[in-house]
């Protein structure tokens, strides 16, 4: 720690014009310790870190405007995430700049939740139809069941969004049961024999059949 009568030395060779060298040489003391007292003007004993490092991608004027649309999205109850702001307010910075300068903003982050969107309604539709192919009278000898339906339930991955006040949780199609997709293959024939053919190429259904 340097005493103030040192200080006071440094700032009087100074004003005299004279290098922070020669003023090191003079005192006996480091060239860097010269600079760090002249840059704080005498009045700190530590280095100062205001202009450290890179220079940051997000001035105080972006910060505004990304609380601005995040807050606006939220009062309207839509999806809001860095994809978004990005693309609205043209910044050109990466995703995961605007993700961590929104953490240290009052905001809370959370992972969409992840769920099928099958609706209450959605659910009674299926049971009724299913009852009502069991209850009426429908000869099966007509149906015929082609190839394979695929439910496919994927859906986009790693969708976040941000909230701040209680707002409607939001929903993410996924992978279920930590497989793929789900498939549901279905086959009525007579109570006979019958052949099974594999394809090994793509045709059109006139060939098929």
């Amino acid at each position: 720690m340097l005493f103030a009568e040192v200080r006071q030395k440094i700032l009087d060779y100074s004003r005299e014009n004279k290098f922070c060298r020669w003023i090191a040489k003079k005192l006996k003391i480091a060239h860097t310790t010269v600079s760090r007292v002249l840059k704080s003007g005498g009045t700190k004993n530590r280095r100062t870190r205001s202009n450290a490092g890179r220079p940051r991608k997000l001035n105080r004027a972006d910060e505004l405007k990304i609380k601005r649309v995040t807050m606006d999205r939220i009062q309207k109850n839509s999806l809001v995430n860095s994809r978004i702001i990005k693309n609205k307010l043209n910044l050109d910075v990466s995703l995961r700049t605007i993700q961590r300068k929104m953490k240290t903003m009052d905001f809370t982050y959370y992972k969409i939740e992840r769920k099928i969107p099958s609706s209450k309604l959605t659910k009674n539709e299926r049971i009724k139809f299913c009852k009502k192919m069991l209850t009426e009278d429908i000869s099966t000898n007509f149906i015929i069941f082609s190839d394979e339906k695929k439910f496919s339930v994927d859906g986009p991955d790693n969708l976040c969004s941000y909230q701040k006040n209680d707002v409607a949780t939001l929903n993410l199609p996924k992978r279920q049961g930590k497989g793929g997709s789900i498939m549901e293959l279905g086959c009525m024939v007579y109570p006979n024999k019958f052949y099974l053919t594999k394809t090994s190429s793509r045709m059109n259904s006139d060939k098929y059949i």
